[in-house]
């Protein structure tokens, strides 16, 4: 079916973006790994730095397992045949929607070889829009 292939490309383009959802808990875990980090160099020296990065990171790591997850596995594995037919109507919406200059734009960019870029920030910002908007998720 057309859907497949359409949710196919644009999980293909968020892989490239690295879109995550939930970015505050990866900055949480970083200032947490971080954290434990500074505690065992203050106590150890260089090899505490070494031992409280390896530590906080496992806690971490432990601590976070499971509560984010790409929006790309959640676009593949979550949603319904409906929400998936909703999120390209979206972006053929988006797409037919474009103005004669935002054309003609795509047409100059096409002859500068930057058309997969134009492309590509249409389609995230209108799968980050949906996923905001209808999937209630909290996107970067």
């Amino acid at each position: 079916m057309a859907y497949n292939i359409i949710l196919s490309e644009v999980s293909k383009l968020y892989e490239l973006e690295q879109v995550q959802v939930n970015v505050q808990s990866s900055l949480k875990g970083g200032m947490a790994v971080g954290g434990a980090a500074t505690v065992g160099s203050l106590f150890m020296g260089p090899v505490g730095l070494l031992i409280g990065g390896v530590v906080g990171s496992a806690l971490t790591s432990w601590g976070y397992w499971g509560t984010y997850r790409s929006l790309v596995s959640i676009i593949s594995e979550d949603l319904t045949p409906k929400q998936q037919e909703q999120l390209v109507n979206a972006l053929q919406r988006a797409l037919e929607q474009a103005s004669p200059e935002d054309l003609l734009k795509l047409l100059v960019l096409m002859s500068a070889g930057g058309a997969q870029a134009a492309l590509r920030e249409v389609a995230v910002g209108t799968v980050k829009n949906f996923a905001a908007k209808e999937l209630g998720l909290h996107l970067c």
